[in-house]
């Protein structure tokens, strides 16, 4: 007996999935979202009251807050901000006046940003195509204690990694560091591990410093429980004294954003107000206040990437990088440097279930800390930062799209609001994305079932079993038969299994084969390749061979559905 097999070769090894914690310390409850495209994450709200998770301005990364706790979050940063500027430990770069106002059209019709605005986590949302913001939205108005405003001050979180650079960049066309290459030579550290190495490896996490910093809490360096920005820089080099680079891998941590960010001080030496008054007043044109905390016990050294800025000053800086790289300036040659030399991005796993919380884990590349060369939008000149708890930029260097998100919690979709807004150019809006979804599906139907003659020479029944899996791992989720009547290819109604998807999605199989035993056919189901979409799995070859379907990539592998036609019965 001949069989046909399916094998639907997939992300099997879905990393840890987004266990977050609701505020009565349950789990949420995980739902597909009305289009289907992303999970969505909710939790039954206690009565509106506030949970406070810990004695920190910050939420954790992995809960779902309801608005009450949102805003007792909001009120805590409030006060941690007013409390580091008591201790005089605050930066702070004043606007000039000089800041130039957005152009702002009425904002383009978004059925899924008006829900996350009204209820979600996203609480500042801009999107920028070529020189005029298209959708500027904040969370709705009696949400929380304090409304956002363009006011609002937002913390960068990482996002000030990105900008760091950006500083760097300025520091090197403007004369006080030689180049992305030039070796650190800093008294500070000349016992450390970054004395002699080349700034790009700073810059690129590749300096050989894993085993510096805790790997969990990479705020942490040396096992000291003390936070880094807690510390003197003097201190820090006093636990990095004799240390060696070990390896060139790279490492992501937070210790050495900082260091970097006072590697700029020692070089600017007394003219370092001036240069964050070039980049901020001049270039960025900033409208309110930009700072950043300081480091606890400072002398000559007190800078952090730590930033604070408000919602349109985010979006004045990732505009002034854009220009800066369109413009080929001094800048924007840096720009397209990092670039050019970025290693690949150790954490690239769009397949992954929980993936679409994060927008680092879209980008392929990392280079001189921004993130380059997207998922889905291969080719295309995309540079990204991505900040704690959503506060992302993403930057279409290409086609002047900018899209800007300040979020108070990971549980919305990234590649639904930023990642397919920058590749197509429009909002999610569920009505259009359904109705562009069914066209294109159509129009491959079309075409694929066109492409050879229909032969009988095959004609009979065979069954098959269809089986997820990753390299050796593998699930059966279904089963049934196909029957070949003029060399047309259906699916059998009687006998049919399918775990993903109800068994009715097997009428969307569709299939021909020739005299020779060439085949072409397509299956619309969900083969939980990191997502919940359906999804159009072309299967076209031989019946002799294996007809592969590869639908993405994981760490070197193919994610791969496989056809195999066995003995006919």
């Amino acid at each position: 007996m001949k069989k046909l097999f399916l094998l639907l070769i997939l992300s099997f090894l879905s990393a840890q999935s987004f266990a977050g914690s609701c505020p009565d310390g349950s789990e949420p409850t995980k739902t597909v979202s009305a289009d289907g495209s992303y999970f969505e994450y909710k939790c039954p709200v206690p009565d509106g009251k506030a949970v406070s998770y810990n004695d920190n301005h910050e939420l954790p990364s992995r809960v779902i807050p309801n608005d009450a706790t949102i805003s007792l979050y909001e009120d805590r940063k409030t006060s941690f901000l007013k409390n580091r500027r008591n201790q005089g430990r605050i930066y702070s770069i004043k606007p000039k006046g000089n800041a130039v106002q957005f152009v702002n059209e009425v904002n383009l019709p978004s059925s899924n940003l008006e829900h996350q605005l009204s209820e979600g986590f996203i609480l500042s949302y801009l999107f920028y195509d070529d020189g005029v913001i298209k959708y500027n939205g904040k969370a709705a108005d009696g949400r929380f204690n304090r409304d956002i405003t363009d006011e609002t001050v937002f913390f960068t979180h990482s996002t000030g990694k990105s900008i760091t650079s950006y500083i760097v960049g300025h520091a090197i066309c403007e004369g006080y560091i030689s180049s992305i290459d030039e070796v650190i030579d800093w008294p500070l550290m000349k016992n450390t591990l970054y004395q002699g190495q080349p700034l790009r490896n700073l810059l690129n996490f590749t300096a050989g410093d894993r085993h510096t910093v805790d790997a969990k809490k990479r705020h942490y360096i040396m096992g000291s429980s003390t936070h880094h920005r807690s510390m003197g820089l003097d201190t820090i080099a006093k636990l990095l004294d004799g240390t060696e680079a070990k390896g060139d891998e790279v490492f992501y941590n937070n210790v050495l954003s900082d260091i970097i960010a006072n590697y700029i001080i020692f070089k600017a030496g007394e003219n370092y107000d001036d240069l964050m008054r070039n980049v901020f007043q001049d270039k960025v044109k900033i409208e309110h206040e930009v700072t950043y905390e300081k480091h606890k016990k400072f002398r000559q050294y007190f800078a952090s990437y730590s930033y604070q800025m408000t919602r349109l000053d985010f979006l004045r800086v990732a505009e002034a990088m854009m220009r800066d790289y369109q413009d080929k300036t001094c800048v924007g040659k840096y720009l397209i440097d990092s670039q050019k030399q970025a290693a690949q991005w150790n954490k690239y796993r769009p397949y992954t279930d929980d993936a679409n919380l994060w927008l680092h884990l879209y980008a392929k590349k990392y280079g001189a800390q921004f993130y380059f060369d997207f998922h889905g939008m291969e080719g295309r000149n995309i540079m990204a930062t991505d900040g704690y708890l959503g506060q992302n930029m993403l930057i279409d260097l290409d086609n002047s799209r900018i899209v800007i998100t300040n979020s108070a919690a990971v549980a919305w979709n990234v590649e639904t609001y930023m990642l397919n807004v920058i590749k197509d150019g429009k909002l999610p809006n569920d009505a259009i994305v359904v109705s562009k979804v069914k066209g294109q599906r159509l129009k491959m139907h079309d075409l694929l079932l066109t492409s050879i003659e229909a032969s009988d020479a095959f004609d009979g029944r065979y069954s098959f079993n269809i089986t997820r899996g990753f390299n050796t791992n593998e699930v059966h989720i279904g089963n049934g038969y196909i029957e070949i009547n003029n060399g047309i290819m259906t699916i059998a109604k009687e006998g049919r299994t399918l775990s993903t998807n109800s068994i009715d999605l097997y009428d969307s199989f569709k299939g021909r084969i020739d005299n020779k035993g060439n085949i072409t056919s397509m299956l619309r189901i969900t083969p939980m390749c990191g997502n919940v979409e359906l999804q159009d799995l072309e299967f076209i070859g031989n019946i002799d061979r294996q007809l592969k379907y590869k639908c993405g990539e994981y760490m070197g592998f193919d994610l791969q559905v496989i056809l195999k036609l066995g003995e006919k019965e």
